[in-house]
């Protein structure tokens, strides 16, 4: 069984049959944001170099322009901090995500509890079309994770 492991653990390296190293350095806090983006770029590069394999170059080359998209993005922090003003005084909300972004939705939902104590709950988007959407009541916020 495959085991991702953020940092150089020998009892992680004795129990897993293959272990990826993250090289993501050690988390400094409860919440493994570090950990979690690090898992998702290495399940994309895996991805890229195996359609490179079969001929298509690009997922490859977009993934090597992902320092700078996260640099720019880092760039415009002083703008989501002003936008993320209006949920200052939020006590629940939901998350939603499909298909390999319902994991991400898990993920923030997961986030939004730790940093916050606010109560998120996370669905599929899917799912949160044939029920739970009914118990929102309106107007409410749901941060989205849609699929690139």
């Amino acid at each position: 069984m495959p085991h991702k492991c953020p940092s150089r653990q020998p009892s992680t390296k004795q129990t897993a049959d293959h272990v990826v190293l993250l090289h993501a350095g050690a988390e400094h806090s409860v919440v493994a944001t570090k950990t979690y983006t690090a898992s998702c770029v290495v399940i994309a590069a895996f991805a890229a170099q195996w359609r490179q394999r079969q001929g298509d170059g690009a997922p490859l080359a977009a993934l090597q322009r992902l320092p700078d998209a996260l640099t720019a993005t880092l760039a415009t922090a002083h703008s989501i901090a002003a936008r993320a003003g209006r949920y200052r005084y939020m006590t629940d909300c939901v998350v939603v995500g499909r298909g390999y972004n319902f994991a991400t939705a898990l993920e923030l939902g997961l986030k939004v509890k730790e940093l916050t104590y606010v109560l998120a709950t996370s669905y599929s988007s899917a799912d949160f079309r044939h029920g739970p959407i009914a118990t929102v009541p309106s107007p409410r916020s749901a941060p989205d994770c849609p699929c690139c």
